[in-house]
């Protein structure tokens, strides 16, 4: 028997054969970093509607969205976590290069 909050194992293959250019998307998750495998594939995602069965996984998620984004919008209805994705947050690049000064 197949319980769809049990996709795991399946996650990879399920996200080869979503589009990259989807922009909606709804799917039942068990697990946080599954969010991060399906915005790698899905970068043109707007949308997203995850089902979850614990609230704990869902105030997880509105964390992850308010630390990895920027402007997104959540909201919970029906058991379902509703993102409006923002612009994701891109990481910071130190770069250990000296400035050079220029005395004139």
């Amino acid at each position: 028997m197949f319980c769809k909050y049990e996709m795991y194992p399946f996650l990879d293959n399920i996200c080869s054969i979503i589009p990259r250019q989807i922009k909606y998307l709804q799917l039942a998750i068990s697990k946080l970093d599954q969010i991060r495998t399906i915005l790698d594939r899905c970068q043109y995602l707007s949308v997203a509607k995850f089902e979850t069965t614990r609230l704990k996984l869902s105030a997880e998620i509105t964390h992850w969205f308010t630390e990895n984004t920027i402007n997104s919008t959540l909201t919970r209805q029906n058991g379902c976590d509703i993102i409006w994705i923002g612009k994701r947050r891109s990481p910071m690049i130190v770069n250990h290069k000296r400035i050079k000064s220029f005395d004139d």
